[in-house]
This record gives structure tokens, C-alpha cells and sequence, in this order.
């Protein structure tokens, strides 16, 4: 047969017929409406928008090319689905808001694109760059992180030739879409219509942003300006250890002035007074949050040796007032009975507590905040429940007053005197000193008399040099500000001028002063004008974008239907 074939001109003809009919099938199946999808049967819509629906089968072929290399495992901890599911929809909106504005791509453009093994898929248009770049969507920069700039997003590459620079193999292409998307040519292509106008959309919105010269400029100028800042850092908890009286008597002449303040909380804590609550002391040793035992190791040590130094020869109250993190340390780490105004841990301790031998260390406590030893000082009883109740509420009152009332008095002094001429650090200094001397009594008889506690205390008063920062950076990373501190230090105007007020923390206050500024310059901005402009005009474009869309979404309103169902991820199982 196959020789009649090669010998007869007859032959010869069939098989260019052959020929030519796999051409114009081929044609055919790239053509727009060149027939409905394969299955007649309706499909429950995933997304239901201007009388288009986005059925089960084109919701899965996105799924495939999205998600054709994600583990399940990851799937979920993206919500991949979800995201899938909502740039679906978000592609319906544009693609009927380009048939609006009459924009369209050509049958020429779609078969250049599938020609090339160029498989398009939306993403959500506020994370398109970082989703792209992590599900290997996107052509990736030279860089190593990111989507080289100016390059599609959203766009699978297919197998679609035998080798690198050979020509389009239809057979494989078919393979490709088929095993990916479960779908047919036609309906690929159909689909891919619609993902090619919707793109070419964002293409025109992201277009339209613009950044001027001097726009650029401004923007340079904020990020490449930079600031150095003096500062002095302060801690409350030191405050009410090293410089303030804490006398009982001071604590009962406060209590007498302040009396509505101590009855109103002694209300609300008056039930948790009741007989034969604990009396401890505490030193306290803090773990950062979710510490890992890595990390909870070192702060193992340190409380194991704090408590040696107890047992060995030290009382348990000084070791409290120097090394205790607690506000208790301020009374040598006596808490009394530990109420719900302790914190979280409050039944932690009480717990433990009960199971301790009176006047003696315990054991390192592990909390979920800390490592503590405890000391079981006593319990209360029926008789003396509210006596001690209203002492313990009246001492912490009085020494949150005090601590914040010396801080900010510390604070004010060093701006009034920096502003009078003298030197930050000179003054934070012999202030600091002078503090710490104030209650602090040698050992009679010593030749070296030491340093105070609260000289070698870790929370003393600190200065700092900052490193060099701009407007939206952080001079001092391990502070915790109520105000950007960069924000501030731009407003002083030239060197050595003091923030007239001290920044609130925290855990205290921060005296800010500008050491010097360094503005950046035209010459070097002209340097880099015009890759910054193209990157500004990009973020600028994203930004734009990332609004019309909301916009298209809140006129689209209850119109546009999602069905949450088909963002459900896969249950995991144990091969995941």
C-alpha cells in the first residue's frame, strides 16, 4: 500500500490533501468562534460576569498553568485558590471594560502568542509581581529576585517545539495544553482571547502613569537624603529602681492624695484577694516572643545563675532590684499576691507558688513570657486579705506615677540644658551618674567602693550615634516609637538642634537630637534620572492599576458573582 502510494501520482496527491486538511484544521482550531467547547454540558460557574461564564473546566485550566509546579502544601499556605478564583474575576471585569472602550487583540496577535508557547493567566492585580516571580510566571531579572522590569507577567511557557530553535510543532502543542489544562485547541484559544484583552488593559491603564522630572526628583531627594542623630534613650523600668523613693511612707503619703485612683482599682481586684492567695517575690528573666529553645537557652542560664547567686550568699531582694526585668524588681521582687493586674501568666504562678517551701528559691519557671524564680513569702489570710490588697494596689499605682513622673523630668532636663549649650552625651551622662550615686551606700570598710547598680544596670540611660538614615528608615531599630523617629529628625532644621519633645516608646522615652544631614545633590540624581523614572512609572503604573480595578469592582457590585466553593484548597494528605 504504502509503495502504491510513493509510485502513483494518485497517491502523491492524497497525501497533500492529507496535508492540507491538517493545515486548515489547525487554522480552524486558532480561529475565534470557530466552534463551542467540546462539552455541551453547563458547568456550575466559578465566576458569572455581563452573561459569561466562567465554568469548572476554564477555572481548572487556570489552576493548571498556575499551579502546575506548586506542591499542595504550599498551595495552601498562599491560598492559591482563592487567588486564582479572584484574578479570574478580575479578568472578566477588564475584558468586558476593554469591549467598552473597543479594544481588542487580532487573530494574528493570539497565533503569534500561541505559536511562541506563550500561555497567558491572570493574576490578582495587587500582588501580580510576587506571585509571578514565586510560581515561575514571569521572566526573572538578572538580579536573581524579582520579574525583569517591563517584562509580561503571567505567562507560562509551553512546550511547543522538538528543540530550542526548531519550529512549532502542532502535535506538541496540543500535548501540552492538553495535559496542563485538560482542554481542547479551541477552547485554549478562546480563552486565551480573553486573557490577551484583559492584559492588554492593564497594559493601557499602567501606560498612563507618568512621573514629571521634578516629581522624580523630590522623591530621589527623600530617599537619598540622609540624616546621622544623637540620642538618649530611657527606660522607665530604671527609673523606678535607681531614682525614685519607695519607702513605705512615700508609698502611704502618696496612696492618701490619690485616693479615688487607689479605690477604683482596689475594686476591681478586691475579689482576687481571697484567703490563702500566695505572697511571692519574683525574679524575672524575659524570652522573646515565640522564642525557639535555641534562643531560650542563653535566658535558662542567666535565671540558673541569678538563682545561684541567692543560694550562694546574696539576698534574694538585691539580686531582684539589679537583674529582675519585672516592675517588682523596683520593690526588690516583692508582688504579693499575683492578680489578674500581674498579666497573663498570673495563674502560672499562683500554681506554682502553692507548691513551694517558704523562704526558699525555686527552681527556674518556664512561662510563656519569661523564666522566673519564685520565692513563697507567706499567704494571705481572712484578716489581713484587704489590708494587704489595698497596699499592694496603692504600691504599683504609686510607683507607675513616679518612675514616668522622674523620666520625664530626666528628659526635660537634658533638652533644656542641651538648648542652653551644653552637650547631649556629657549631660546624659553626669545626670545618669549623679542618679545613680544618690541611694547608693558603699561597703564600709572597701577599698574599692564600685560602681552603683545602676551604673552597670542593662536599662540605664543610653546615647547613641545613629547610622546614617533617610526619611523612611529607622535610627534606632530595637526602639519601639509611638512617632516615626525618622520623620522627627528631618523636621530639625540644622545640626545639633534637640527635639523640644521627648519621643514616647514603648518602654520609655527617647531625646532626639540631629547630629547632621547630608541632602542629596541634582548631579547625582541626573546619574540615575532615567532608570528611577522607569521604576517610579512602573510602581506608578502597579498603583494605578491596582485602583481601577477596585473601581471596576465596586460598580460591578453584586453583578460580578464568585463562587467561594472553587477556592477551597485540596485537604492535605500524608504524601502532601
Amino acid at each position: 500500500m504504502m509503495r502504491f502510494f510513493r509510485s502513483s501520482g494518485i497517491g502523491q496527491g492524497v497525501m497533500a490533501g492529507i496535508v492540507v486538511l491538517i493545515i486548515a484544521v489547525f487554522a480552524l482550531e486558532f480561529r475565534t468562534g470557530s466552534g463551542s467547547p467540546t462539552s455541551a454540558l453547563k458547568e456550575q460557574c466559578a465566576v458569572d460576569y455581563a452573561g459569561h461564564c466562567v465554568d469548572s473546566k476554564d477555572y481548572f485550566a487556570a489552576v493548571g498553568l498556575i499551579a502546575d509546579r506548586v506542591a499542595p502544601k504550599q498551595s495552601r499556605a498562599l491560598s492559591l485558590r482563592k487567588k486564582i478564583l479572584d484574578a479570574l474575576a478580575e479578568r472578566e471585569l477588564l475584558y468586558e471594560a476593554a469591549k467598552k472602550l473597543d479594544l481588542g487583540v487580532s487573530d494574528d496577535a493570539i497565533e503569534k502568542e500561541l505559536t511562541l508557547g506563550r500561555a497567558y493567566v491572570s493574576l490578582p492585580v495587587d500582588e501580580a509581581d510576587g506571585l509571578a516571580y514565586r510560581l515561575g510566571l514571569c521572566r526573572r531579572s538578572e538580579q536573581g529576585f524579582g520579574c525583569e522590569p517591563g517584562a509580561p507577567v503571567g505567562v507560562r511557557q509551553l512546550h511547543v517545539r522538538a528543540t530550542p530553535n526548531g519550529p512549532f510543532d502542532y502535535s506538541l502543542y496540543q500535548k501540552a495544553i492538553r495535559i496542563i489544562t485538560n482542554r481542547g485547541p479551541k477552547e485554549f484559544r478562546a480563552t486565551q482571547e480573553r486573557e490577551l484583552v484583559a492584559e492588554r488593559l492593564r497594559e493601557l491603564v499602567r501606560s498612563r502613569a507618568k512621573i514629571s522630572d521634578a516629581e522624580a526628583f523630590s522623591i530621589y531627594e527623600r530617599g537619598r537624603t540622609r540624616a546621622v542623630v544623637r540620642s538618649v534613650r530611657l527606660e522607665r523600668s530604671w527609673f523606678g529602681r535607681f531614682a525614685v523613693d519607695l519607702a513605705p511612707a512615700a508609698v502611704e503619703a502618696w496612696g492618701k492624695e490619690h485616693t479615688s485612683q487607689v479605690e477604683d482599682s482596689w475594686k476591681g481586684q478586691a475579689d482576687e484577694f481571697g484567703a490563702d492567695c500566695p505572697l511571692v517575690s519574683e525574679i524575672v528573666v524575659p524570652l522573646p516572643e515565640g522564642a525557639m529553645d535555641s534562643e531560650k537557652a542563653p535566658v535558662r542560664e542567666r535565671i540558673a545563675a541569678l538563682r545561684e547567686r541567692v543560694v550562694k550568699s546574696e539576698s534574694f531582694e538585691s539580686v531582684a532590684h539589679e537583674a529582675s526585668s519585672a516592675p517588682s524588681a523596683a520593690f526588690g521582687g516583692r508582688v504579693g499576691c499575683p492578680t489578674s493586674a500581674y498579666g497573663p501568666d498570673a495563674e502560672a504562678i499562683r500554681t506554682a507558688a502553692k507548691k513551694l517551701e517558704r523562704g526558699k528559691p525555686s527552681e527556674p519557671i518556664e512561662t510563656p513570657r519569661a523564666f522566673v524564680v519564685l520565692r513563697l513569702d507567706g499567704t494571705l489570710d481572712k484578716a489581713s486579705a484587704e489590708r494587704e490588697g489595698r497596699l499592694q494596689v496603692t504600691r504599683m499605682l504609686y510607683l507607675k506615677f513616679v518612675q514616668d513622673e522622674a523620666m520625664h523630668a530626666f528628659a526635660n532636663d537634658l533638652v533644656a540644658k542641651v538648648k542652653a549649650g551644653a552637650k547631649l552625651e556629657e549631660v546624659a551622662k553626669t545626670t545618669t551618674d549623679a542618679m545613680a550615686r544618690r541611694g547608693f551606700t558603699p561597703k564600709p570598710g572597701a577599698k574599692d567602693p564600685g560602681s552603683p547598680p545602676g551604673l552597670l544596670a542593662e536599662d540605664r540611660p543610653k546615647f547613641e550615634v545613629s547610622p546614617p538614615f533617610n526619611s523612611s528608615g529607622n535610627p534606632l531599630p530595637d526602639v519601639e516609637p509611638r512617632e516615626p523617629l525618622a520623620a522627627l529628625a528631618f523636621q530639625l532644621d540644622k545640626p545639633d538642634a534637640i527635639a523640644e519633645k521627648p519621643v514616647e516608646t514603648a518602654t520609655g522615652l527617647v531625646v532626639l537630637q540631629l547630629k547632621e544631614k547630608t541632602p542629596a545633590t541634582r548631579e547625582e540624581f541626573e546619574k540615575d534620572k532615567w532608570t528611577l523614572i522607569s521604576e517610579l512609572e512602573r510602581a506608578k503604573g502597579a498603583d494605578a492599576l491596582v485602583r481601577y480595578v477596585a473601581g471596576l469592582k465596586r460598580a460591578a457590585g453584586d453583578k460580578l458573582k464568585i463562587h467561594e466553593q472553587f477556592a477551597d484548597e485540596p485537604k492535605a494528605t500524608s504524601d502532601d
